[in-house]
């Protein structure tokens, strides 16, 4: 996620960046006041409101992740998985299942 945020945040960069010297180059060919800069202006503001709602929903799947990797780790310490291989032996399915999700959510 976070390698996708930064990816996000270069392309709107290089886009402002863009519509900030069209934005310059119209006022100098025909004023605040043509159409062709009120267009410009309303598609830099049209990208700026796309960049705002990507961003928000990146960070919501974000957190939303931090809660769920949070949750898992709170279940699946390391007592109760073992509770689970003297339980039920190590063999069945239920320990490596818990074995391979405690190994999942050490990863992230």
């Amino acid at each position: 996620m976070l390698n996708e945020q930064t990816y996000q945040d270069v392309i709107y960069a290089v886009k402002k960046a863009a519509a900030e010297r069209e934005l310059a180059l119209l006022q100098e060919k025909g004023g605040v006041e043509s159409a062709e800069y009120a267009k410009a202006t309303a598609a830099k503001l049209k990208e700026e409101a796309a960049y705002i709602t990507k961003k928000k929903a990146l960070d919501n799947e974000l957190v939303k992740f931090e809660m769920l990797v949070g949750a898992a780790k709170n279940l699946l310490t390391t007592e109760e998985v073992a509770f689970l291989g003297e339980a039920f032996g190590k063999k069945s399915g239920i320990y490596k299942a818990a074995i391979a999700a405690q190994k999942a959510v050490a990863i992230a």
